[in-house]
């Protein structure tokens, strides 16, 4: 059932859907006469991650906005499961190409995704997709084509083993053997995590990223369930044979400093999509640098909107 919350800029309307056994919190914003953009997040991260600058951006274009938690995350159910397998022995076994074990997989996402736009009774949508969401959309669009009007990827990947190993100092930060129980130890895991895969040439402000990670924390941020969507990728395994089936138009936008998912993955998805358009964005890592907004809205609404109005993008290798 959905509910009018407190207008801001914007009105937004809340609500949850059932996918399965499970409740989908989202958000929708903006004007409902408007092209619809689903955005969707990556592993562990909430739908309050994304910049407000550039969803009141996409929005001030003339775009509506359909913003999701991911399953077992934010204020969406978690996967009720035994004792999660281990993430170090089964990222081992992702990078040498082997099967691995997992709750759910990636296109389990998917089926949420659809559940979600049948309940809104959108028939199509831009998809706008950041990491892990950026692979769901990659699935979604290829399971999915004819409600799909542009593929839009941020900082993703092919999710090929061959591709897709982070830094040793990410490897290291991720699989850290102990697992803080208090509220201060998991806010400070989390923001040396952000410190990590930050933009080298836009470093972020300690002040604002702790308060990002502490308001995430509170509002609903799981580790066991951040360690299940880790899983999910590794088990759902390279995306390559899906991706020549997507017929929307597709921007790929990728740091050439990303040290979580390397700018080659990105690279991947733009050369086994057809007609796939790829930009490169200096020393832009894994995060969302303010100074790189504007850029970052320029490109993704000029893409919507060429889509919109039935223009052909360039394509880039």
């Amino acid at each position: 059932m959905e509910q009018k919350a407190v207008e801001t800029r914007q009105p937004v309307a809340t609500g949850y859907v059932t996918s399965g056994s499970l409740q989908i919190y989202y958000e929708r914003r903006g004007d409902p006469s408007h092209p619809p953009v689903l955005l969707l997040m990556g592993a562990g991260c909430q739908l309050s991650l994304w910049p407000q600058p550039l969803l009141q951006g996409l929005l001030e274009s003339g775009f509506q906005l359909v913003l999701m938690d991911n399953r077992d995350i934010g204020l969406s159910s978690r996967v009720k499961a035994a004792a999660n397998p281990s993430v170090a022995t089964h990222l081992v076994r992702y990078l040498l190409g082997l099967p691995g074990k997992a709750h759910y997989s990636l296109h389990d996402l998917v089926d949420d995704c659809r559940v979600l736009l049948d309940h809104l009774g959108l028939s199509s949508v831009h998809l706008l997709g950041y990491s892990m969401g950026g692979m769901v959309a990659q699935l979604l669009s290829a399971a999915y084509p004819e409600r799909i009007r542009s593929l839009n990827l941020l900082m993703s990947g092919s999710n090929h083993p061959r591709l897709m190993s982070p830094s040793w100092r990410v490897i290291r930060e991720v699989l850290r053997a102990s697992q803080p129980t208090d509220n201060e130890g998991l806010c400070q895991r989390s923001f040396n995590f952000w410190k990590c895969i930050e933009s080298p040439g836009w470093p972020a402000d300690p002040e604002l990223l702790w308060q990002q990670v502490k308001s995430d924390l509170q509002r609903g941020y799981d580790p066991d369930g951040f360690e299940r969507q880790l899983l999910a990728i590794f088990a759902t395994g390279s995306l390559r044979s899906w991706l020549c089936r997507i017929k929307a138009p597709t921007l790929v936008l990728h740091g050439t400093a990303d040290p979580l998912i390397p700018c080659r993955a990105g690279r991947d998805s733009a050369r086994h999509i057809p007609e796939a358009r790829f930009e490169s964005i200096e020393q832009m890592g894994h995060d969302f640098p303010p100074e790189l907004l504007p850029r970052l809205h320029a490109l993704l609404f000029t893409h919507l909107q060429q889509v919109e109005t039935g223009q052909k993008h360039p394509t880039r290798g």
